[in-house]
């Protein structure tokens, strides 16, 4: 994911990764989403359907398909590359200083 650099109020530059883009007190914040994945199965139940779910996730390639709702309640759906998503999750996101 490419860098944005940002020059909040109060004159510090921060470099923001994605959605890293809040400050507080002149520190990076970090924004809460809640991120859905949206696939669709045939199955006689509800928890069939999550087993199949499951079995996706644990054998099968990641999913694409998501709905993702953001900390004011808006929604969006999003269906990610697979070559770049890959490539992204190839990657130590957690050394981000943000990501904590």
């Amino acid at each position: 994911m490419e860098p944005v650099t940002q020059q909040p109020r109060g004159g510090s530059q921060c470099i923001c990764y994605g959605a890293s883009t809040g400050y507080s007190r002149g520190v990076k914040t970090m924004h809460k989403f809640t991120v859905i994945v949206t696939e669709e199965f045939e199955a006689d139940t509800a928890e069939e359907a999550a087993l199949l779910m499951y079995q996706q996730l644990t054998k099968g390639l990641a999913p694409l398909h998501y709905s993702v709702t953001e900390e004011t309640k808006t929604a969006t759906n999003l269906t990610l590359d697979r070559e770049k998503a890959d490539e992204f999750a190839g990657v130590d996101h957690t050394a981000d200083p943000g990501n904590r």
